[in-house]
C-alpha cells in the first residue's frame, strides 16, 4: 500500500511535467526522482544538464540534498555552465508516514532576469546622471534668477531715479522764466532811461537771449531725458520678462529633477525586483 501511494504522487508528477514550461512561460528543464534514481526527465529549450532516466542520482547534488535534508533547496548555476545563469531547485515529495518518495526538481533560466538586471542596472545609472546634471543646471538657472532679481531692483531703482531729472527741469525752467522776466524788465527800466540806459539795455539783451537760449537747451534736454527714461522702461520691462522667465525655467527644473527622482527610485526597485527573481 504504501508503495502504492508513493508511486501515485510520483506518477502524478510525472504527468503534468509536459506542461510545466507553458505554465511557468519559462525555459525549464524538469526532472524526477525516487529514493535512488531518476525516473522521468524533460530537459529546456536551452537547458541540457547531464541527466538520463535511470540514471543515479549524483552524490553532492541538489536533488541528493533534498533528500537527505528533507527540504526544499534552491541554487544558482554560474553562467560558466549553461552559458547564462540558472536557478536549480529540488522539492522532496513526502509519501506515506511522511516519508521522501522521491524528488521534484526543475532548472530554471534566469536570461531574462539577467538582463532585466541589466536594463534596470544601466537605466539607474543613467538616470542618476541625468538627475545630477539637471540638478546642476537647476542650480545654475536659480542663480540665474536670483541676479535677476537684484538686476531688477536695480533697474526700477535707476527708472525712479530718472523721474526726479524732471524736478531739476522744473526748477530750470523757473530759473529761465525768472531770467526772461528779468530780462524783460530790465529793458523796460532801460527805455525808460534814455540816453543814460543805453548800457543797461545791452545788459538787458543778453539777459533775454541768455533767457532764450536756455530755453532751447532745456526742451532738447527734456527731450534726450524722455527718451532716456522711453529706453529705461523698455530696459525694465525686459528684465521683468527675462525674470519671469528664469523663475519658471526653474520651477520647472525642479519638477523635473523630482520626476527623475521618483524614476530614480523606479529603477532602483526594478534592479532589486530583478536580483531577487
Amino acid at each position: 500500500m504504501k508503495d502504492k501511494f508513493d508511486e501515485s504522487i510520483l506518477q502524478s508528477f510525472s504527468e503534468v511535467s509536459p506542461y510545466l514550461s507553458s505554465l511557468l512561460d519559462e525555459d525549464v528543464s524538469f526532472a524526477l526522482t525516487d529514493r535512488e534514481k531518476f525516473i522521468d526527465f524533460l530537459p529546456g529549450e536551452n537547458i541540457r544538464p547531464d541527466i538520463t532516466v535511470g540514471k543515479a542520482i549524483k552524490e553532492g547534488s541538489s536533488t541528493q540534498e533534498a533528500l537527505k535534508t528533507k527540504k526544499t533547496i534552491c541554487k544558482i548555476v554560474p553562467e560558466q555552465v549553461f552559458g547564462f545563469k540558472l536557478k536549480s531547485i529540488a522539492v522532496p515529495l513526502k509519501g506515506s508516514n511522511g516519508e521522501i518518495a522521491g524528488v521534484v526538481s526543475i532548472g530554471k533560466s534566469l536570461k531574462r532576469q539577467e538582463e532585466i538586471l541589466n536594463l534596470s542596472k544601466n537605466l539607474s545609472m543613467a538616470l542618476n546622471q541625468i538627475s545630477s546634471a539637471s540638478s546642476e543646471v537647476s542650480s545654475g538657472v536659480q542663480n540665474i534668477a536670483a541676479s535677476n532679481d537684484v538686476v531688477l531692483k536695480e533697474a526700477n531703482e535707476a527708472f525712479e531715479k530718472t523721474k526726479n531729472t524732471n524736478e531739476i527741469l522744473s526748477f530750470i525752467k523757473n530759473i529761465e522764466k525768472q531770467t526772461n522776466l528779468l530780462g524783460l524788465n530790465a529793458s523796460i527800466e532801460a527805455a525808460r532811461a534814455g540816453e543814460l540806459g543805453k548800457g543797461f539795455s545791452v545788459v538787458a539783451s543778453e539777459i533775454r537771449k541768455l533767457s532764450n537760449s536756455s530755453n532751447e537747451s532745456i526742451t532738447k534736454i527734456n527731450q534726450v531725458i524722455k527718451e532716456i527714461q522711453a529706453s529705461v522702461g523698455n530696459i525694465l520691462n525686459s528684465i521683468k520678462e527675462v525674470n519671469e522667465t528664469s523663475h519658471n525655467q526653474a520651477a520647472a527644473l525642479e519638477e523635473l529633477t523630482a520626476s527623475i527622482q521618483e524614476l530614480n527610485t523606479t529603477a532602483e526597485s526594478l534592479k532589486e525586483i530583478s536580483s531577487n527573481y
